[in-house]
Parts: structure tokens; sequence; C-alpha cells
């Protein structure tokens, strides 16, 4: 980021250690409760992207593969990710 100088990067960096800190030190609960907090804004966020992306949809993209087999291996990043760092209780 050209336009940010290297202190205000650095001040922001030590902001949000000293708020994930707070969070820590508060105890085990209020981790729980922020966890659970912002899945519940990403899983809001999700649907209002769902919501918002849907009507530019073209249904007949949907029903074609990728055009050559190769490419279905450009998919296992997403998949490791998506099932791959997930918390299990």
């Amino acid at each position: 980021m050209s336009g940010v100088s290297p202190l205000a990067e650095a001040g922001g960096s030590v902001l949000y250690a000293l708020a994930v800190a707070a969070v820590v030190l508060l105890g085990a609960v209020s981790v729980d409760r922020l966890t659970r907090v912002l899945f519940a804004v990403m899983v809001l966020v999700f649907a209002l992207l769902m919501a918002l992306l849907l009507p530019q949809m073209a249904p007949d993209r949907l029903s074609t593969g990728p055009v050559t087999p190769g490419l279905y291996f450009s998919a296992l990043p997403v998949l490791f990710t998506a099932f791959g760092f997930h918390a299990v209780r």
C-alpha cells in the first residue's frame, strides 16, 4: 500500500493484537461468544451476497463443465480450504 506509512500500518497491527489479546484475557467464554458473532456475521454476509448475485446468474453456464478436464484440479484449493480448515467440536 503506497499511500499508508509504515508507522500507520504497524499501529493498525498493534491495535488489532491488543483487541484480540483483550478478548483472550477475558476468558474462553468471551472467545467463544466472539467466534459465534463473527460466524453469524459471515453467514449473513454470505446470504446477502447470494441474494445480490443470484439475479446475475446464468443457469446455462452451470450445466457446462470446464474446457479441459485438467481444469477440475483448479477447484482443489477451494475444496481444501472449505473442508480442511474448519473447527470440529
